[in-house]
C-alpha cells in the first residue's frame, strides 16, 4: 500500500491560487504546481460543501449518497431541515477501504462526518460536530486530550456575521481555529504513521466569505488564508515521505455583488406563502421554497411526496414554470440575466436517494447570489457575506504515479465524482465496482485494479441519519450565514 496525503482546501479557487503562488515561488503550493498534475475541477450539483466533500471521498453522487446539503428537505413532523449524518456512509468513504486492506488512517476536520467512527488510526470531526458531546474522535478519549491542550479548540468558527463589524477581531477567530485544527491533524493524529493522512483546511472558505479581496498587499485576509493553507501542505508533507500528494477543494469562489431574493420571487409569484412572522415561508402552504444558505437551489412540495403542496400529475409542468420563470429574471441595473443556467434535477440524477434533494439547480451568473428568506424585495445588497460558491475548485497533485502536467487549460477538467478513483488508485487500493474511474488514470498511466467484491450498493446503509440539533449548532451555522 501507498503512503498518500490528501489536504482539503475548503473553497479554494484558481482565481486566487494563481496569483498566489506567482507571488511565492518556494512554497509547497508552488512547487506541486510546477512538478505535478494540474486541473481545473468540477463541482457536484449543487456546489456546496456537504454534498461536495462526501462525494470527493466515497465516489457516490448527490442522489447515490443523499446528502445535498448541512440540512435535509423540511420535515413537517420536526418543522424544520433536520441536519444530516454521513452515518450511513461509514463503509463507503476511502478510509474504510484503506483499513479493509490493513491500512492506517489519519483524518482530521473532515467537514460532514459526524460521530468519529472506530478507526484504525485517528479520526477528529469537522464542521457538524457537536461541540459538547460524545462522538467527536477516536479514540474517544482523544477529545478531552485536544481541548486541554489545545485551549479554545472548536470544531467550527463561533464568530461570523455578527462580528463583520469587527473584522481584526474575526479573521484572528478564524485563524486561530485553523491553526488548532492544523495542530491537531500534526500533534495529535499521528500522521508519520498512517498510510493515509487527510486533513481539510477550512480557514480558505471562512475567510473568502467575509473577506474576498483580490490585494496582493500583506494585508489581505483572503491572501492570509491561502499563506495559512501554503503552510499546512508544507508542514504535512514533513511528517513522513509520501509517495503521492493530493491537494483538491470542494468547490471555487467569487465574489457576490448583488443578492437574489429567491423566497420573495417564489411569493411574489403566488408559489410561496409567508409565514405569520413574514420573515420566512410557511412551507404546507407552499409549492416551492429556496434552499438554504449558500444552496443555490430551489424545493418543491409535492403532494405525493410530502403530503402537501403541487398536486403530481402537475409536477413537471410547474417545474418548467418555475425554470422558465427564473430563466427570464434580469438584474435590475444591467437587465443582464440573474441566472446562466436553471438544471433540473431529475434530469441529471436518478439515484435511488434523489428525491432528498432539490428539484432545480441554480447557476447563478457571477456576481449574483441567490439566498432564502424573506427580505421583501427582490434585490439586496451582500450583507456580510461577499463571497460565494462557484463551480470550479482546484485540483493538484504529486508524487511518483502524477508527472508534471502544469496546464490545466489544455486539459480537460476532472469531475468530482472522478476524484475518489484516483484518490483509490494514488493509494494504490481497488476502486469498488461501480464506481466511475477517471480517464485522467489512463491519460496519466497510473495504474489500478476494480473490486468486484465491493460495490457501492451494498456498502450505502440507508439514507442520512437526522442529528440532533443543538443551540450551539444552529448558533455556529447562522454565524456562517448558513441558517
Amino acid at each position: 500500500m501507498k503512503k498518500l496525503l490528501v489536504v482539503g482546501l475548503d473553497g479554494a479557487t484558481f482565481d486566487v491560487m494563481d496569483r498566489y503562488v506567482r507571488k511565492h515561488t518556494d512554497g509547497a503550493l508552488a512547487q506541486l504546481y510546477r512538478s505535478g498534475t494540474v486541473r481545473t475541477l468540477k463541482s457536484t450539483l449543487p456546489f456546496f460543501t456537504g454534498p461536495a466533500w462526501t462525494t470527493c471521498m466515497t465516489g457516490l453522487r448527490p442522489d447515490q449518497h443523499g446528502v445535498f446539503h448541512w440540512r435535509g428537505r423540511f420535515d413537517a413532523e420536526r418543522g424544520n431541515r433536520p441536519l444530516v449524518s454521513t452515518r450511513h456512509l461509514e463503509e463507503a468513504f476511502l478510509w474504510w477501504y484503506v483499513q479493509q486492506q490493513g491500512g492506517r488512517v489519519s483524518v482530521t476536520n473532515f467537514p460532514m462526518a459526524y460521530p468519529a467512527p472506530p478507526t484504525e488510526g485517528v479520526f477528529v470531526c469537522g464542521t457538524l460536530s457537536l461541540e459538547d458531546a460524545p462522538g467527536q474522535t477516536w479514540p474517544p478519549h482523544l477529545a478531552e486530550d485536544l481541548k486541554k491542550r489545545l485551549p479554545g479548540y472548536r470544531y467550527e468558527i463561533e464568530k461570523g456575521l455578527s462580528f463583520v463589524d469587527r473584522p481584526a477581531e474575526l479573521r484572528k477567530h478564524i485563524l486561530e481555529v485553523g491553526g488548532n485544527h492544523l495542530a491537531a491533524a500534526i500533534d495529535f493524529a499521528e500522521p508519520s504513521s498512517a498510510d493515509l493522512v487527510v486533513h481539510v483546511v477550512t480557514v480558505t472558505d471562512r475567510m473568502q466569505h467575509f473577506f474576498w479581496d483580490h490585494e496582493d498587499g500583506t494585508d489581505s485576509a483572503v491572501w492570509d488564508a491561502y499563506a495559512f493553507a501554503d503552510e499546512a501542505l508544507a508542514k504535512l508533507l514533513a511528517q513522513q515521505d509520501w509517495d503521492n500528494i493530493v491537494v483538491v477543494s470542494d468547490h471555487g469562489a467569487g465574489p457576490s455583488r448583488q443578492v437574489f431574493q429567491t423566497d420573495d420571487w417564489l411569493v411574489e409569484h403566488g408559489w410561496a406563502q409567508r409565514g405569520a412572522d413574514g420573515r420566512e415561508v410557511d412551507m404546507h402552504k407552499s409549492w416551492a421554497y429556496a434552499g438554504e444558505e449558500p444552496e443555490i437551489a430551489v424545493y418543491v412540495n409535492r403532494q405525493d411526496r410530502q403530503g402537501y403542496g403541487v398536486p403530481a400529475e402537475e409536477f413537471a409542468l410547474f417545474l418548467n414554470e418555475l425554470r422558465e420563470g427564473l430563466l427570464a429574471v434580469r438584474a435590475p441595473e444591467t437587465q443582464q440575466p440573474v441566472f446562466q443556467q436553471v438544471l433540473v434535477a431529475a434530469d441529471m440524477y436518478d439515484g435511488p436517494l434523489r428525491d432528498l434533494g432539490p428539484d432545480l439547480i441554480l447557476i447563478p451568473a457571477d456576481g449574483i447570489h441567490p439566498r432564502p428568506g424573506l427580505a421583501g424585495t427582490l434585490f439586496t445588497e451582500p450583507g456580510g457575506l461577499i463571497s460565494g460558491h462557484r463551480i470550479d475548485g482546484i485540483f493538484l497533485a504529486g508524487g511518483a504515479d502524477f508527472p508534471s502536467s502544469p496546464n490545466r487549460a489544455a486539459n480537460r477538467p476532472l469531475e468530482m465524482s472522478e476524484v475518489f478513483s484516483v484518490l483509490c488508485a494514488a493509494q494504490g487500493v481497488a476502486v469498488p465496482d461501480g464506481i466511475p474511474v477517471s480517464s485522467l488514470l489512463a491519460e496519466l498511466d497510473i495504474q489500478y485494479t476494480v473490486d468486484e467484491g465491493l460495490h457501492w450498493t451494498h456498502q450505502v446503509d440507508g439514507e442520512p441519519a437526522q442529528q440532533a440539533d443543538s443551540p450551539d449548532m444552529l448558533r455556529r451555522l447562522a454565524e456562517l450565514g448558513y441558517l
